[in-house]
C-alpha cells in the first residue's frame, strides 16, 4: 500500500528497490478480530460517562498497539566512528550487557509487525482515496489527514465521493458479517466518513500538532470553540495560558511554543534508592528524625513544541513552487 501511495501521490527523479518483502494478504486471526468486535459493540452501546465504557475504549485502542511492535533484528550492526561493529567481541562491555538477543525479542511479538505495517498504510491508502474519486481535487485541498480523519477545504466537491466510498464500506461490513457471523446492525457505519464540524480557522504545525476554531452554529446557539491537539500536551493547558495571558491562540501557536511548569500541567518522577535520613521539624516545632530506604518525587515540567525538520523542509519546497507558479503565471494572474 505505502509503493502504491509513493507512486501516486509522489515525484522522484529514479528510484531502486533494494530489498523487497511480499506476504499473503489475509483476514486477521478470528480471535482477535472477536475482541476487537466485542470491545466495539461495548464502546457503541454502553454510556460515555460510565467506567465501563472508558475501559473498552482503552482495549479497543490498544489492540493496534499490541500489532505494532519493533521489528526484530537478528543482529546489531553499530557505528562506533571508526569501524563497524557486528560481533559481540567487538562491542563495548555496556552495549553488550543490554544487547537483547533475537529469541527474546520475537516473544513479545503479539503478532508479526507485516500485520500493523499492513493496516497503518492501508489506512493512509483510504483516506488518499477520496481524492482520486473528484476530477477538480487539488492537493491544497487537503489540509490534514489523520489515521481516521482528513481535514478538507472546499468539501462540498467531495460529498460525492464520500457517500460512494461509504457504500463501498458498507458493503465491505456486510461481507465481514457474513463471514464471521457478526451483527451488521453494531458495524454497520464502521469504517465511513461523517461530517464531524465545520472549521472558521485551522492551523497545522505537523502530525497531531494542530489548531482549529469550529463555526458558530446560529440555529442551535452554539457559539465558536477553539480546540487545540498536540501530541504530549496536556489539554487545555494551551488555551489556558493564552487565556490568562490574553493572548490570541493562533498567533502564539508557532514553533518554539512554550509552557512553564506551572501552566503546562506536565509532571515526571524522579527516583531514589539510597538510604538516607533527615531531621524534620512539624508545624508544633517538634524534631524528628526521618529515615528513608528509597523515594519518589513528582514534579512539573516544562512543555516545548519544535516543527520536525522535514515538515519545514517540506513547506519551504511547496512555497518555491508556489513562487514559481506565480512567476510563470505572473501575467494571467
Amino acid at each position: 500500500y505505502d509503493f502504491l501511495n509513493y507512486k501516486d501521490y509522489y515525484s522522484w527523479q529514479d528510484m531502486k528497490c533494494v530489498w523487497i518483502k511480499t506476504t499473503k494478504k489475509e483476514w486477521l486471526p478470528k480471535f482477535i478480530l472477536d475482541a476487537t468486535y466485542s470491545y466495539f459493540i461495548a464502546k457503541e452501546t454502553l454510556p460515555k460517562d460510565s467506567v465501563e465504557y472508558a475501559r473498552a475504549k482503552e482495549k479497543l485502542n490498544s489492540i493496534f498497539g499490541m500489532m505494532a511492535t519493533g521489528l526484530p533484528e537478528s543482529e546489531y550492526i553499530m557505528w562506533n566512528g571508526n569501524l563497524w561493529l557486528n560481533t559481540d567481541e567487538n562491542l563495548p562491555e555496556e552495549i553488550r550487557q543490554e544487547k537483547k538477543s533475537y529469541d527474546s525479542l520475537i516473544k513479545k511479538c503479539f503478532l508479526l509487525p507485516q500485520w500493523s505495517i499492513t493496516i497503518a498504510s492501508a489506512s493512509r491508502r483510504e483516506l488518499l482515496k477520496i481524492f482520486n474519486c473528484v476530477p477538480n481535487a487539488t492537493i491544497y485541498d487537503a489540509l490534514y489527514g489523520d489515521t481516521d480523519s482528513i481535514k478538507l477545504r472546499h468539501w462540498e466537491r467531495y460529498v460525492d465521493a464520500i457517500e460512494e466510498y461509504n457504500r463501498g464500506q458498507y458493503q465491505e461490513n456486510l461481507d465481514a458479517c457474513s463471514r464471521w457471523g457478526y451483527d451488521i446492525q453494531y458495524i454497520k457505519k464502521l469504517g465511513m466518513f461523517v461530517k464531524e464540524d465545520e472549521y472558521h480557522r485551522f492551523r497545522v504545525l505537523g502530525c497531531k500538532r494542530y489548531l482549529y476554531e469550529t463555526k458558530p452554529n446560529i440555529e442551535e446557539h452554539k457559539p465558536s470553540e477553539i480546540h487545540a491537539v498536540v501530541a504530549g500536551m496536556e489539554r487545555g493547558s494551551f488555551l489556558h495560558w493564552c487565556e490568562v495571558k490574553n493572548k490570541d491562540p493562533f498567533d502564539e501557536f508557532k514553533d518554539g511554543l512554550y509552557l512553564k511548569p506551572e501552566f503546562s500541567n506536565k509532571i515526571t518522577s524522579a527516583y531514589t534508592d539510597e538510604e538516607f535520613s533527615f531531621e524534620l521539624t512539624d508545624y508544633c516545632g517538634i524534631k524528628r528524625t526521618i529515615r528513608e530506604k528509597s523515594c519518589c518525587a513528582l514534579y512539573g515540567i516544562p512543555f516545548s513544541m519544535k516543527m520536525d525538520a522535514d515538515f519545514l523542509a517540506l513547506i519551504a519546497l511547496e512555497q518555491k513552487k508556489e513562487e514559481r507558479r506565480k512567476e510563470v503565471y505572473k501575467d494571467v494572474l
